[in-house]
């Protein structure tokens, strides 16, 4: 069974890491898209956004199976509360961009630009520097 968490945790943070990688690159191509591409480019964002968002949960939900597994939080060294304390940032921000696109969705327009790219640069960081703060807790 852990064989099978660690794959799901793996293949769960490779779809949420890509999505903001494919966001940032669609972001990349609004600038420069003309007008009648914007709503399609804004939809695969959305898209990509939730699915993305999806992975994340389901990341929180295999990395808290595979802690128990692995002896519950006690058992856990400071660099991994370290890295909880980074994917919460991931985890907020990633719910405050999901809340600007559905507010912007109600709205009918799109969400706050450089929100969005803030918003997505504190997400992107902190996948990274959760991604080496695990390898450091578990190597």
């Amino acid at each position: 069974m852990g064989s099978v968490l660690i794959i799901l945790h793996m293949l769960s943070f490779a779809v949420a890491i890509g999505g903001g990688v494919a966001n940032m690159i669609a972001a990349i191509q609004l600038k420069s898209a003309p007008p009648e591409a914007l709503p399609h480019l804004g939809t695969v964002q959305k898209r990509v956004g939730r699915l993305s968002f999806l992975a994340l949960i389901l990341l929180w939900v295999t990395g808290g199976w595979m802690m128990n597994l692995a002896g519950g939080a006690a058992a856990m060294p400071i660099v991994f509360w370290v890295k909880i304390a980074v994917v919460v940032v991931l985890t907020v921000a990633s719910l405050l961009l999901q809340w600007h696109v559905f507010r912007a969705a109600r709205a009918g327009g799109p969400p706050p630009a450089a929100t969005m790219a803030r918003l997505g640069q504190i997400a992107g960081l902190c996948a990274v520097l959760a991604l080496v703060l695990a390898v450091v807790a578990f190597r």
